[in-house]
């Protein structure tokens, strides 16, 4: 059954008429013939369909069967979102729904069991002039067989107009990773797509900090760069971020491998407004150094910092820097070592500050 749709009738800026999205919410696919009626009677209420998106809520074995879609599509249709869908019957579908005449699609994102270098050739040649590229697998064997290599991130470069490129694996079902994939892959990435302004990628546990670094050193327009979960990468690949003149938003989750030397070089990234630092190793002496940076941060998050203490929750308002009057947003949850003393810092000197998280802050009593 279907349980949620939505319609947005809006009218965009320099253009005369109105634009539809339309998002639709399918609880399991034990009646798919009723799936294909419903979806077929509300696409035809909207001729001039510009975002759709389509999702299942049911088991990771439930996907949505593409292929119905075809005979619906009109040249308006600029944004596409499927999770989850199947990957083999995407391919089959992409190439025969390519010949229609003016599809100009600009955004796909996929969430799918097995991200292959046949989807994303497939991807890149039927959508040249993609702008947005999200791709996110669930794979149910640690089995290599038919997964992503660097010949499908070489691919990449056919689609000239792309500025975000979002590339992950979920470790949901097994521990497995992009395990075809290396530096070169990367390499490829950023020779081919130099136009890139946002990257997320996740599960390549074969890149180093000399994979990532090739993205931040060739994608000059880039301002947000997010690694999920990557045991090879140091903070060297940090150091290469000091160049990036406008950065605004830096990732690093399950920073591990990241010790004092990651705030050092974050500090000299001055157009910093976004930071996540969750479950890094950063001390006292890292939060002094982010401080005497004088960074604009407005969203900070140093949830699981278990080394950090009241002394560097005060080293981090030093001396009345930017982020006393910027930040508005703070995660100081799960750190065993902050007391009532870090609280009141936070309340004096924080004088924006809107949102604070203080979960299982077991040193925090209800004096603060």
């Amino acid at each position: 059954m279907i349980t949620n749709v939505v319609h947005d009738n809006q009218i965009e800026n320099g253009c005369s008429g109105p634009s539809w999205s339309l998002l639709i919410e399918f609880a399991g696919c034990d009646a798919p013939e009723l799936f294909k009626r419903k979806l077929a009677e509300m696409l035809q209420k909207v001729p001039l369909l510009e975002s759709l998106s389509i999702t299942i809520r049911g088991t990771s074995r439930d996907v949505f069967d593409v292929r119905p879609l075809g005979q619906f599509l009109t040249p308006s249709l600029k944004k596409l979102k499927l999770q989850q869908t199947d990957a083999r019957l995407f391919v089959l579908w992409l190439d025969a729904v390519r010949k229609i005449p003016l599809f100009n699609l600009r955004s796909l994102s996929l969430f799918l069991e097995l991200i292959s270098d046949d989807l994303l050739i497939t991807v890149v040649h039927s959508l040249p002039h993609l702008v947005e590229l999200d791709l996110e697998d669930i794979p149910f064997t640690l089995s290599s067989v038919g997964d992503l290599t660097n010949i499908g991130l070489q691919a990449l470069k056919f689609c000239e107009c792309l500025i975000a490129l979002s590339i992950v694996r979920s470790k949901m079902n097994c521990p497995a990773s992009f395990t075809r994939v290396d530096n070169k892959g990367m390499f490829h990435v950023s020779e081919g797509c130099k136009r890139l302004e946002a990257v997320k990628l996740g599960g390549f546990a074969k890149v180093t900090e000399a994979g990532y670094s090739s993205i931040l050193y060739s994608c000059w327009n880039l301002n947000k760069f997010e690694v999920l979960t990557s045991p090879l990468l140091s903070d060297s690949v940090i150091d290469n971020m000091t160049g990036v003149a406008s950065w605004r938003y830096l990732t690093q989750v399950g920073a591990n491998a990241l010790e004092i030397r990651l705030p050092f070089y974050i500090s000299k990234v001055t157009t910093l407004t976004r930071l996540n630092l969750a479950k890094a190793r950063i001390t006292d002496v890292g939060l002094a150094l982010l401080g005497a940076g004088d960074l604009p941060i407005v969203q900070l998050c140093i949830r699981k910092c278990e080394k950090v203490t009241d002394k560097g929750i005060k080293s981090l308002f030093h001396a009345d820097r930017k982020i006393c009057k910027t930040l508005s947003v703070l995660d100081v949850g799960y750190i065993p070592k902050i007391t009532d003393e870090a609280i009141f810092t936070i309340a004096t000197a924080a004088k924006a500050l809107t949102d604070l998280c203080l979960r299982f802050c077991n040193g925090v009593t209800t004096n603060a």
